[in-house]
């Protein structure tokens, strides 16, 4: 069976308070048995991808995987374009958040 999983990644730093983080999500494809075993191979894949970099300011950011969101049962009969990978119902806020940019 196919698999959307989202998951959770954080961009940690030193010099940014809590509140400055930035957080990202991922949303993988995976194709294992059950639930259970994409939501493990989606964590496996999300600690390997764990990575430091250097921002243009000199910041070390880390980039470190925090949790599963959500898996979501995708229909491998009719794999192709178009073709819905993961969805979630969204509050308010949430919304609003998505929909708000990034400062320059």
């Amino acid at each position: 069976m196919w698999y959307g999983v989202s998951m959770l990644i954080k961009g940690e730093c030193e010099t940014r308070r809590e509140e400055d983080l930035l957080w990202g999500e991922r949303i993988v494809l995976i194709h294992e048995s059950s639930e259970e075993e994409a939501i493990s191979t989606a964590t496996r894949i999300g600690k390997e991808s764990e990575c430091d970099y250097e921002t243009a300011e000199g910041e070390l950011i880390h980039w470190r995987f925090h949790s599963i969101e959500s898996a979501c049962q995708i229909d491998g009969n009719v794999m192709g374009n178009g073709v819905e990978v993961f969805s979630r119902f969204l509050r308010d806020s949430e919304a609003k958040s998505l929909l708000q940019p990034f400062p320059d």
